[in-house]
């Protein structure tokens, strides 16, 4: 769960944020305060227009700070962990319902603190799917429902994780670098998988409904015939509960930038967050700190069966072994190495006969279709992965 928290909630990617064209830098901070948790915040510093090096405004990770989690009664945690530049690891143990709290970063002769917050409880969240029509776009819906009065204000972070398949259960490989062919005994890139980390601000109230439920909220849509879907696909969903400032400056954040994105891509220079510097108010910060009790989270897994989806074209060619020679000879190529760097790899088998490794070719293919990490994915399985292929 930890693992899932850091992955999804920190939501780090490259900083782009669109400033006015003032001369000062700005410091710009996101994170999570989450109770029993191992929380990740992110530090860095804008990059003003007109500064030297650069033609654009961008962000510098901010390395050397010092960060704490601190409460409206005065009490200061033991210092954040650096575990890379711009990226800071907090324990964060027991948080009290009557408490406020914010963390406090102490960067060269600056303090900076984010506005204390009672922690928020949140309620159970529902991760679902549906497919209106058939062959048509899957779209990934929340539900949630708290019986608690007020209006209530959410955040939801979100990872896909796919599994994927080699065309052509392949062990027969070829090595370039002794001009001979090996064959291992297990399939090493038939299976794969890949994942993706979603990048949007996806934020969401009850205030115009009349009781606290919020029910198949759209999340995302995705298309029918993405390669996503053409094994076993999974989606995890987690949900905070965020206050309504929270919920305002996140909502201004996605108005006002014209492409979506994570907490770091452009932001208008008026969006300012629940932070500032208290040793100079003249310096402003972006970025908001969320305070929560708790994180919620749903996971569902669709199989390729479930959906509806359009017949899949795979362009994976065959040429035989004398059409590949012929082929080598009439392009004066005298050695499977130039194959191999364009891109083709070998089906077949390796027999011993006679004492003699004999090798046996099928035809030659594109290594995209023998190779599941020619297409993207990687061999890291996931660990609440259900099935047993390696």
């Amino acid at each position: 769960c930890i693992i899932i928290v850091l992955a999804i909630c920190s939501c780090v990617s490259e900083f782009n944020i669109e400033l006015s064209t003032e001369t000062d830098y700005r410091l710009v901070v996101e994170g999570n305060i989450i109770a029993d948790s191992e929380a990740i915040f992110y530090i860095g510093l804008s990059t003003p227009l007109g500064s030297s090096g650069s033609d654009e405004n961008s962000i510098k990770n901010v390395s050397g700070a010092k960060l704490f989690l601190i409460d409206n009664e005065g009490h200061r945690s033991e210092q954040a962990t650096m575990i890379e530049d711009g990226l800071y690891s907090l324990k964060i143990g027991t948080l009290l319902e009557n408490t406020k709290y914010g963390i406090e970063i102490q960067y060269i002769n600056d303090t900076y603190q984010s506005e204390p917050d009672f922690p928020l409880w949140t309620p159970e969240v529902n991760a679902s799917w549906v497919q209106p029509e058939k062959e048509g776009d899957v779209v990934l819906q929340v539900s949630t429902t708290d019986s608690s009065d007020g209006y209530k204000y959410y955040m939801w972070y979100y990872q896909e994780d796919w599994e994927i398949q080699a065309n052509y259960r392949n062990r027969f490989y070829y090595d370039p670098l002794i001009n001979d062919f090996y064959e291992l005994e297990y399939y090493p890139y038939y299976y794969c998988w890949e994942k993706h980390i979603g990048k949007e601000i996806l934020v969401g109230n009850t205030e115009a409904l009349t009781e606290n439920s919020i029910i198949n909220k759209k999340i995302f849509t995705r298309n029918a015939d993405d390669i996503r879907f053409s094994m076993l696909y999974a989606v995890t969903v987690q949900q905070i509960a965020i206050t309504k400032d929270a919920y305002e400056y996140f909502y201004n954040v996605n108005r006002q930038n014209t492409e979506m994105g994570c907490l770091f891509t452009p932001q208008p220079s008026d969006v300012q967050g629940n932070s500032k510097c208290i040793t100079n108010p003249d310096k402003k910060v972006i970025g908001n700190i969320n305070v929560a009790m708790n994180i919620t989270e749903s996971r569902k897994f669709l199989k390729e069966e479930e959906i509806s989806r359009p017949p899949t074209k795979i362009d994976c060619i065959q040429i035989s072994e004398e059409d590949m020679l012929e082929y080598m000879a009439d392009n004066n190529y005298y050695s499977y190495k130039f194959v191999y760097d364009m891109g083709f790899r070998p089906v077949g088998v390796r027999e011993l006969e006679d004492g003699i490794w004999i090798n046996y070719i099928y035809f030659w293919t594109y290594n995209k279709c023998t190779e599941c990490t020619a297409m993207g994915g990687t061999k890291d399985k996931p660990l609440f992965w259900p099935n047993d292929h390696e």
